[in-house]
């Protein structure tokens, strides 16, 4: 009986992680790249791992991806970031780079993300683009919102500014006589297109 009450108290309180590339060899390592290119590498390594579950993205103050993995009724949410940072390099030059941050917790004791995490580290590391630095401090994006995602181009769905609403807004033009209809057609099909 105490066995089984132990393994149901561990169930219940479940597993963590939280793990960086930014912690190695005793000092603190960022990486040089652009930040479309380290996007997608998460984002591909993410979906070498998460077999068909859905990949979310996290957008904020801290933007990256998100996943919840399940086996029965276990589940494991994990979070990957990737956290822009400015450092001093061991020569006293400011050096602008990223590190990537995985959390995560659940019931479902999986080995995923600390794979997940390693396979990032791996190819961040074939990407030459390591510098080792003496100090850093965060700081922001080089892309407004949606622009670093692995489109080319920005979404429409940025509230208020969706496809949807700029079709709206076309045709209150060309009712108002404001576009003629050849010009209405010509927006009208590429805000379609962007559907």
């Amino acid at each position: 009986m105490k066995l089984a009450v132990c393994v149901l108290f561990l169930l219940l309180a479940g597993c963590s992680t939280h793990q960086t590339t930014l912690k190695q060899d005793g000092g603190y390592k960022i990486y040089a790249m652009e930040e479309q290119e380290i996007f997608q590498v998460t984002y591909q390594e993410m979906v070498a791992i998460v077999d068909d579950e859905p990949i979310n993205e996290i957008d904020g103050p801290e933007r990256g991806f998100s996943t919840r993995l399940t086996w029965g009724l276990d589940w494991y949410d994990v979070f990957v970031k990737t956290v822009p940072v400015e450092g001093t390099d061991r020569q006293g030059d400011n050096v602008r780079g990223y590190f990537v941050e995985l959390g995560g917790k659940g019931s479902y004791p999986t080995s995923r993300p600390k794979e997940l995490i390693n396979n990032i580290q791996q190819k961040l590391e074939e990407s030459g683009t390591g510098v080792f630095v003496t100090s850093f401090r965060k700081t922001g994006y080089t892309y407004d919102r949606d622009r670093w995602r692995l489109n080319r181009e920005p979404s429409a769905r940025e509230p208020g500014d969706s496809v949807m609403d700029r079709l709206l807004k076309l045709k209150l033009l060309k009712d108002e006589g404001i576009i003629s209809e050849d010009e209405y057609e010509i927006k009208r099909q590429d805000l379609i297109n962007q559907l």
